[in-house]
């Protein structure tokens, strides 16, 4: 699949997120879906996860959970606190526009009073890090400890991060661009059923946002633009082939006879056996 790529303005993304994060002190980064890179500032925002990611091994677990967080952002819509692998808490937000997964917020990490660090953790990575251990834990002391009731405010806060970036426009999309893509996928399946979840899953989109998208940019329905293919697909094979109504109707994704004889009568005002006749007699015909 190819998803619509959503423009993402880094410039004035970063302005404004370093004006918020200074509101709550603590920095405010965007994990960017297809760029697979933070922006804003360094990851590197804590000594502790500094001291991990400056080694090849611990930065592998580092990753590991920044992906893991990404891919949860894939299955929900609303902003939710998760523990890395050290059991530092991070506040996510997913970041949706026009119902595009573009990317996701994160306020982190802190400590908590829920969840501690391991002993035992923490020794396997001063061993991995080449950092003593009571260094890493003196580190890790050092972060900031965050309650329940503090987390949930943040989580409200990062909502309202979104609206703000999307309302400042750093997220733009080239809708023609996105039809573009949509009737390529269409033409090139014109030969089988397609629903319109299957068609918007292609391009990541809401199917019902796609026939709002596709109806707003052509003045068309798709579902009408979807059978005007299949119709024209299936004149040129009437056209250029022996094949029987029924195989036509097989190979341009209908799903019987009958039913693309009802379609095919309605786009071209002819039943297929006329329109047939009429091409091999050389008689004129109206494509509608």
């Amino acid at each position: 699949m190819i998803p619509c790529k959503v423009n993402i303005d880094e410039v004035k993304m970063t302005e404004i997120l370093k004006s918020l994060s200074k509101a709550v002190r603590y920095p405010i980064l965007f994990y960017g879906f297809e760029s697979r890179r933070w922006i804003c500032t360094s990851k590197k925002n804590s000594p502790f996860c500094y001291a991990l990611e400056r080694n090849s091994t611990t930065n592998k677990l580092c990753c590991a959970s920044d992906d893991h967080a990404h891919d949860l952002c894939q299955t929900t819509r609303e902003p939710y606190l998760y523990y890395c692998h050290a059991n530092l808490l991070e506040i996510i937000c997913p970041v949706y526009f026009k119902d595009i997964y573009t990317g996701f917020l994160v306020i982190g990490q802190f400590r908590t009073r829920k969840k501690s660090f391991d002993p035992d953790y923490m020794q396997e990575l001063s061993v991995c890090s080449g950092i003593q251990k009571d260094i890493l834990i003196q580190k890790y002391k050092n972060l900031p400890v965050i309650s329940e009731e503090a987390a949930q405010g943040i989580k409200l806060f990062e909502t309202l991060c979104v609206q703000h970036l999307i309302e400042r426009n750093v997220f733009t999309l080239n809708e023609h661009e996105v039809i573009g893509k949509i009737e390529s996928y269409i033409q090139k399946n014109i030969r089988r059923s397609m629903t319109l979840k299957e068609i918007a899953g292609h391009v990541y989109l809401n199917p019902s946002y796609l026939s709002f998208l596709y109806k707003s940019v052509t003045g068309r329905n798709l579902i009408s633009y979807i059978q005007e293919q299949k119709i024209a697909a299936a004149c040129l094979l009437i056209r250029t082939t022996e094949l029987s109504f029924a195989e036509v109707a097989q190979e341009t994704g209908f799903r019987d006879a009958n039913y693309f004889t009802k379609v095919f009568k309605k786009e071209m005002l002819l039943t297929p056996s006329q329109y047939r006749g009429k091409w091999k007699s050389g008689e004129a015909i109206s494509e509608q």
